[in-house]
C-alpha cells in the first residue's frame, strides 16, 4: 500500500506541475500518455548558406525531454546521404538551393517525433582564401621563375598567365617559366586564376619583377693548386651591370676574397671553391650567378732536377711536397716535348739531347681532388763531351798530346794536365813535353768544354805512367899535352840530348 500511495501522489504532482506550465503558457497541456508524441522543440539553423560554410543545427525545447535527438539534414526538401550529425558543411552540391534540418525525438513510451527548421537561403557560391602571388627564381634569361601560390584554401584549380611588362606571354600558362631573351629588359607579372566548383572564380595577380637581366654562367679558369691563380670567366651580361665578386670555399664566404681573381692559400688545400657573381643595375632584378664547385685543390710544389746536363749523364727529379695521398706520374722533355719512355724519376742523357734544354713535369692524380702537373725550370743545355785520350811515347821528355774526343759544335776546350791528379802548373795547351819532375808518376790531362747557355762539362784522361829515358853515351876521351903544366881536357863524346853531364 506504501508504494501505492507513493505513485499516487507522484501522479497528483505531475498533474499540478502539467497545470502550471499550462496556465503560464496560457493553454492547456494534457499529459503524455503511452504512444503519445513529443511536444517538438523549433529547430534553428545557424551559421553562413555559402559553399564551405558549416552550418548547425539547435534542436529548440522538446517536451518531456526525449533520450536522443537525431539529426538529418535537407537540400531543398531531399535528403542529403551521411549528413546525420547537429552540424553540416555546405558542399558545391548545395549551391543555389535551400536547407533545412530534421530533428527527431525519441525515447520511453512516446512516438518517435519529428520537426523540420526553416529553410536557409539559397546557398551561395563559396569564396577562397587566397592572396597575391609571389615570383620566386631568378630573373634572368634562362633562368626559370615560378609563382608561389601555397595561400590558395580550400585546394582549387588553377590557371596561369605570365606577363612581359604588361602583355601576356603566349604558351607561358604553366606555374613555372623559363625566361627567354625575348623578356629581356621587360618586368614580369603572372596573373593567377583559381576554380572550384560551386565557388566564385578568384583572379590574384603578382607585383612586377625588376626589368630581367641577361647574366652569363661564371667559370673558374686556372690550376686547382695552392699558390696557383684561379681567374673567373663571366660570360656574357646585360651591358652596364655592374658585377661584385664573392669567393667561396665549401660553399662559405671567403673573407675578402672579393676580386676576379683568387689565389688559393693552405686553408684551402682538400676544399672545393666555387665563386658567386652579382650583377645589378638600377631598375633591374639583381641577379647572382654560382660558378660549379672545383675538385679539391692540391698542395702541389715545383719540380726540380738535378745532376749534369752532359749527355750520358743521369738526371733526378724531385718532386717536392705534395698533399698527402697524391700519386705522382712523371714525363721529361725535351724542348717542351715528351720524350718516349721517360716517365720514371730518372733519366739518362742521350745524343739526341745535345743542344737541347730538358724539363720534367710531375702530374699528380687523387680521386676527388684536382689534377694538377707542375713543369720544373729548364737546365742549360745539354752539352756533348767527349773522353779525352792521350797520344805520344810516356817516357820523360818525350810530347804526349790530349785527343779531346767528340764534344758539342762550337764548344770551346781548354786543358790541364795533371801530375797524380794535381794540375801541372803552366800546363794548359793540347800538348804537354813531360819532365824528369813526371818520372814514375801517372799524367792525365782534363779537357773542359764551355759555350754560352750549355752546362759546362769536364771530362779527364786515363792517366799514364811515365817512364826513364834509357840514356845514350860514348866513352869520353882526354885530349892536350900530357906534362907539367900542360892543360888536358875532356871531350865526353854523344850522350843523349838534354843529358846533363858532371866530371
Amino acid at each position: 500500500m506504501g508504494a501505492r500511495r507513493m505513485r499516487f501522489w507522484a501522479w497528483v504532482c505531475s498533474i499540478l506541475m502539467l497545470g502550471l506550465v499550462s496556465s503560464m503558457l496560457g493553454s492547456p497541456v494534457a499529459q503524455a500518455a503511452p504512444g503519445d508524441p513529443f511536444t517538438p522543440g523549433v529547430p534553428v539553423i545557424t551559421g553562413t548558406a555559402r559553399v564551405g560554410a558549416t552550418l548547425s543545427a539547435t534542436p529548440g525545447t522538446w517536451a518531456p525531454e526525449p533520450e536522443s535527438l537525431a539529426y538529418q539534414w535537407l537540400r531543398d526538401a531531399t535528403e542529403i546521404g551521411g549528413a546525420v550529425t547537429s552540424s553540416y558543411v555546405l558542399t558545391a552540391d548545395d549551391l543555389g538551393k535551400p536547407i533545412r534540418v530534421r530533428v527527431t525525438a525519441s525515447g520511453g513510451d512516446l512516438a518517435a517525433t519529428s520537426a523540420t527548421s526553416a529553410p536557409t537561403a539559397k546557398v551561395a557560391a563559396g569564396s577562397f582564401a587566397s592572396a597575391v602571388p609571389v615570383i620566386s627564381g631568378t630573373v634572368a634569361v634562362g633562368s626559370t621563375i615560378q609563382a608561389d601560390t601555397s595561400a590558395w584554401a580550400p585546394e582549387a584549380t588553377l590557371a596561369y598567365q605570365w606577363y612581359a611588362s604588361g602583355k601576356a606571354i603566349s604558351r607561358a600558362t604553366g606555374k613555372a617559366y623559363k625566361l627567354t631573351t625575348a623578356q629581356h629588359g621587360k618586368q614580369v607579372s603572372v596573373r593567377v586564376t583559381g576554380r572550384r566548383t560551386g565557388y566564385a572564380t578568384v583572379v590574384r595577380t603578382s607585383a612586377q619583377t625588376g626589368k630581367v637581366m641577361i647574366a652569363g654562367t661564371p667559370k673558374i679558369v686556372g690550376t686547382l693548386s695552392v699558390g696557383s691563380t684561379l681567374t673567373v670567366s663571366r660570360g656574357s651580361w646585360t651591358s652596364k651591370v655592374s658585377v661584385s665578386y664573392q669567393w667561396l670555399r665549401d660553399g662559405a664566404a671567403i673573407p675578402g676574397a672579393t676580386k676576379s681573381s683568387y689565389r688559393p692559400g693552405s686553408a684551402d688545400a682538400g676544399k672545393q671553391v666555387s665563386v658567386r657573381l652579382t650583377g645589378k643595375r638600377s631598375g633591374y632584378a639583381s641577379v647572382a650567378r654560382f660558378s660549379a664547385l672545383t675538385a679539391r685543390i692540391v698542395s702541389a710544389a715545383t719540380p726540380k732536377i738535378s745532376g749534369s746536363a752532359v749527355v750520358g749523364s743521369t738526371l733526378t727529379a724531385t718532386p717536392g711536397t705534395w698533399s698527402a695521398g697524391t700519386v705522382l706520374s712523371y714525363q721529361w722533355l725535351r724542348s717542351g716535348k715528351g720524350i718516349a719512355g721517360a716517365t720514371t724519376a730518372t733519366y739518362r742523357l742521350a745524343g739526341a739531347d745535345d743542344g737541347k734544354q730538358l724539363t720534367v713535369r710531375v702530374t699528380g692524380r687523387q680521386a676527388g681532388w684536382a689534377t694538377v702537373a707542375r713543369t720544373s725550370a729548364k737546365t742549360a743545355k745539354v752539352m756533348k763531351a767527349g773522353t779525352p785520350v792521350i797520344s805520344g811515347t810516356a817516357r820523360v821528355g818525350s810530347t804526349l798530346k790530349a785527343k779531346p774526343g767528340s764534344w758539342s759544335s762550337k764548344v770551346k776546350l781548354s786543358y790541364q794536365w795533371l801530375r797524380g791528379g794535381i794540375a801541372i802548373k803552366g800546363a794548359t795547351k793540347s800538348s804537354y813535353k813531360t819532365t824528369s819532375a813526371d818520372a814514375g808518376r801517372q799524367v792525365s790531362v782534363k779537357v773542359t768544354g764551355k759555350r754560352s747557355g750549355y752546362t759546362t762539362a769536364t771530362r779527364t784522361s786515363a792517366p799514364v805512367t811515365i817512364r826513364l829515358l834509357a840514356l845514350s853515351a860514348t866513352t869520353p876521351k882526354i885530349t892536350g899535352q900530357v906534362r907539367v903544366g900542360g892543360v888536358l881536357t875532356a871531350v865526353p863524346g854523344t850522350w843523349t840530348g838534354g843529358t846533363t853531364l858532371t866530371y
